[in-house]
């Protein structure tokens, strides 16, 4: 504790000094609220001021906050504008937009980007939110500003994060959304943000509070607990960052990086990873410790253990070794290529995109296709086709819906046969369970920066419930599985499309779960896992029961270890 007070007393006698230095250099420099903030953007790079002023006053324009965006993150990468008509090549802005679209933070519409035009304050929590892969908070949260409803339909998820984290507090008990941000208050919203920046490749054994960012090649961060999330950015290139006897109580972002690498040594990231590199294939070497959860939307290339690895995008997986508990593919990552290499293990991959093509010598052992043109090539996978999809290839051989295959040891041939289920055995859903994914990346209101990471299922379950309706078991499209990660096991439960865990009572051996210790797995609230308490064996016969509470009809389902399937 002596310690952490005696960091932040040397952070904030610096900040008086280069708050004084700032107000010598800008004639127009405030002494109220957001003397501390500029300081802090003009420290950081992030404004530099003109003709001796730091205008904090003015109202940022789009282009402007593009320029910003990407000094903050070391942005250098270009996208091509030609889809849009009002940036001119010969606009001061031209490189900067560029940059920015190819970051993914300004979109724009109808072919237009706006550059001009004054950036409203939703506008510019949107920018942020897509920055630092928020995700969508509560529209809840916007209830305590009496303007909270004038917020667009379109921000309100963004907004929402950005006031649950405690980055936006607003004014005066409004968020003001449709108005202009000025330069002073984006300043204290990037402070809010960002509570250290990293340029250079050095190691780092101290950190301020709150998020930090790395936006430079080389750096190496070395035993020491980062509060919030760390964001390794676009600035890295493709480059590589060192975590080494690491924790990481929020989440870990990754913008940047190549095949080089991202090194976690004995690191723990108690929030998941983010993956989000616009730019290029991100390489993850992970030594002495293994990651709980990993979302990619970008190209990713694998050497360590994985708990679970969920493709929101389309992506290029590379697994060159270590051992992965489940892959689960989104619908939204058609076209999805995943390699596993000789050496590297898979243990499940759940499939809900279509076209998506799984190769290469290492071990896969099952494969759900719950999509349409899956195509695997694995030896001795086992690949089970579910109702309604077609075009599913295993090791040469078209499967089916409805039908299961044995992929041949070289993985040029299969042994495909009808799905049969045994004695007391519940019939597959229509949709089966997508596996587990990562774990609910929901920010901690309470400490911005850092995201909820409450243990689950270590409580007894309450008495077992009644079913009141008594009604017959019916098909409520339920799918469970059972992870065994050897340091871990999940039970992980899938409902019906279009439908969330909060619609339903859950019972697991015939006990009632309490809900607060079913955990989301993915954003939708459709999957979630349990874990198991201490006694739990592996071996025994176990169930998942679950109630639909609009009407009593309830399914039971049998728990399988994943790796004892037939």
């Amino acid at each position: 504790m002596k310690q952490k007070n005696l960091i932040a007393a040397v952070f904030a006698a610096a900040l008086v000094l280069q708050t004084q230095a700032a107000a010598a250099e800008f004639s127009d420099f405030p002494t109220d609220w957001s003397a501390a903030a500029l300081t802090r953007a003009v420290n950081d790079g992030l404004l530099s001021g003109a003709n001796g002023k730091i205008n904090p006053s003015g109202k940022l324009t789009r282009a402007e906050m593009a320029a910003i965006m990407n000094r903050a993150f070391g942005a250098t990468e270009q996208a091509k504008l030609d889809g849009y008509q009002d940036v001119s090549p010969q606009a001061w802005y031209h490189t900067e937009l560029a940059k920015a679209v190819q970051m993914g933070t300004f979109q724009g519409g109808d072919g237009k980007l706006l550059p001009e035009r004054e950036i409203t304050r939703e506008q510019a929590f949107t920018v942020l939110a897509r920055a630092f892969a928020l995700q969508d908070g509560k529209s809840t949260a916007l209830n305590g500003f009496t303007d909270g409803d004038q917020v667009s339909d379109w921000a309100k998820g963004a907004v929402a994060a950005l006031v649950e984290g405690g980055y936006v507090g607003g004014a005066q008990g409004k968020l003001n959304p449709q108005s202009g941000i000025t330069r002073a208050e984006f300043a204290q919203v990037m402070c809010n943000l960002v509570g250290m920046y990293i340029d250079a490749p050095q190691t780092v054994t101290q950190a301020a509070q709150g998020n930090l960012v790395v936006r430079a090649s080389g750096a190496t961060l070395q035993g020491m607990t980062v509060s919030g999330d760390l964001v390794l950015a676009d600035g890295i290139g493709t480059g590589d960052a060192t975590l080494e006897k690491m924790t990481v109580d929020g989440r870990l972002i990754v913008r940047g990086g190549g095949v080089d690498s991202i090194h976690l040594i004995d690191t723990k990231i108690k929030g998941g990873v983010v993956l989000k590199n616009p730019n290029t294939a991100t390489r993850l070497e992970i030594k002495d410790s293994a990651l709980d959860q990993v979302e990619a939307t970008s190209d990713l290339i694998v050497d360590g253990d994985i708990a679970e690895v969920h493709l929101t995008s389309s992506a290029k997986v590379d697994i060159r070794s270590g051992k992965i508990g489940t892959i689960t593919v989104d619908e939204q990552a058609k076209g999805s290529q995943i390699t596993v290499e000789s050496g590297a293990q898979v243990e499940s991959i759940a499939v809900n995109g279509a076209q998506v093509e799984i190769s290469g010598k290492g071990t896969v052992k099952t494969v759900q296709a719950d999509a349409n043109d899956v195509t695997v090539t694995t030896p001795n996978t086992e690949v089970t086709v579910a109702s309604g999809t077609s075009g599913v290839k295993a090791g040469g051989q078209m499967v089916k819906a409805g039908q299961k295959a044995k992929i041949s040891a070289d993985g040029t041939d299969a042994a495909v046969s009808d799905i049969k289920l045994e004695e007391g055995e519940m019939p597959k859903s229509d949709k089966p369970g997508s596996g587990t994914v990562h774990r609910s990346m929901k920010r901690d209101s309470s400490a911005s920066g850092s995201s909820s990471d409450t243990a689950s299922g270590t409580s007894t379950p309450s008495k077992p419930s009644e079913n009141p309706s008594g009604k017959p078991e019916a098909d409520l499209k339920l799918a469970v599985n059972l992870i065994d990660l050897k340091y871990a096991q999940y039970v992980v439960i899938t409902f019906a499309e279009n439908t969330k865990v909060t619609e339903y009572t859950v019972e697991i051996d015939g006990q009632a779960i309490n809900e607060r210790d079913l955990r989301y797995v993915d954003h939708s609230g459709r999957i979630v896992k349990w874990e198991p308490m201490n006694g739990w064996k592996l071996n025994d016969v176990h169930t998942v029961t679950v109630t639909r509470k609009a009407d009593g009809s309830r399914q039971t389902v049998p728990v399988e270890l994943l790796e004892k399937k037939k």
